[in-house]
């Protein structure tokens, strides 16, 4: 199943809307750069309409003064580009799952019927709710929906993330309960194991597991989900792994393949989305449309470098933005 969904550059897509002239925007006031980048680049293109984010604090560890460093400087960014301190919002990162459902409520309260929602640096844990929640909402409330990808410049050499939790569902994702124990597990790959090891390694006998790899994709990322794929086949059977690969930029290509590897959502599967946003977003979609469990060991410290900057492209900032519903049809979905 193939299907046009328009994406592109922000300042590309933002124009194929002539219908709208302002944007609300639900995103995330966090430490890195890129957390705002959606929201300045709105400013500047004078297309921001009413706007929450969403301030999410790590549990206290040995980067927790360094964070609040980070976290005071993006707030100074903001307040001097006329940003409003009472559009932002605290959460623990390991909120109950009826406050992450009340911020999405809160917000469809002053949004307009055009959204875009930035995952750049939402946690999976909050962004997979907020979107399968404002999904649900019908083309007459939310016309236009829209997720936004900032790149940064760099990522940090070191560990991104540690203190996983256990593996367990992303809030509101518990699946349906299925007629037969899925047979087969679909694992987005990033750059950390994060207890992936310890569950490949644990994986029912029989049940296939395939593995979406990000590619093509900038060299050093590549490098370093590969080396994860290479830790996670090391003791298993060949035959019991499948590879596919898909775009690290374009969450329409990893959607077209969870569609291929599950027959259409026919063929019960977990997922686990370890992989870059824009894959995860795919799996985000997917699982909302065919109720499947999504499985993820959530951090609970994030290294305030977790990333470095915002790429610039062509002089602007490197932020992609995906169509997930225009003019009132959702452009993600299983029947033709």
């Amino acid at each position: 199943m193939k299907r046009f969904r328009p994406w592109g550059s922000l300042r590309w897509l933002m124009p194929q809307f002539p219908s709208v002239s302002h944007w609300s925007l639900l995103g995330c006031l966090g430490t890195e750069e890129r957390s705002l980048a959606t929201w300045q680049e709105l400013v500047r293109l004078k297309q921001l309409g009413k706007y929450a984010l969403l301030k999410i604090a790590d549990k206290a560890s040995r980067f927790t003064a360094d964070c609040v460093k980070r976290l005071d400087e993006r707030n100074k960014v903001f307040q001097a580009e006329g940003g409003a301190d009472t559009s932002i919002s605290e959460f623990a990162l390991t909120a109950e799952h009826s406050k992450i459902v009340g911020a999405v409520d809160s917000f469809k309260a002053i949004a307009s019927d055009s959204i875009i929602i930035d995952i750049s640096s939402l946690p999976k844990r909050f962004f997979f709710p907020i979107i399968r929640q404002l999904l649900k909402e019908p083309s007459s409330v939310f016309k236009n929906i829209v997720a936004t990808y900032t790149i940064p410049d760099r990522y940090t050499d070191q560990k991104l993330a540690e203190n996983f939790g256990d593996w367990a569902q992303l809030p509101l994702f518990a699946g349906a309960i299925a007629k037969e124990k899925p047979t087969q597990l679909i694992i987005g790959v990033g750059f950390e194991a994060l207890g992936l090891l310890e569950r490949v390694e644990t994986s029912e006998s029989g049940r296939k597991i395939s593995f979406l790899l990000p590619f093509p994709a900038p060299i050093k990322a590549f490098q370093r989900s590969w080396e994860l794929l290479r830790r996670l086949q090391e003791h298993q059977p060949p035959q019991s792994f499948g590879i596919f690969r898909v775009d690290v930029r374009d969450p329409s290509d990893a959607f077209d393949r969870l569609f291929s590897i599950t027959n259409g959502g026919r063929i019960a599967a977990d997922l686990a989305p370890f992989g870059p946003k824009p894959m995860s977003l795919a799996m985000c979609l997917f699982a909302s449309l065919v109720d499947y469990p999504v499985f993820y060991t959530q951090p609970t410290v994030y290294h305030p470098d977790y990333s470095l900057g915002v790429s610039i492209k062509g002089g602007t900032p490197e932020i992609y933005a995906y169509s997930i519903r225009i003019d009132g049809k959702d452009l993600y979905a299983i029947s033709p």
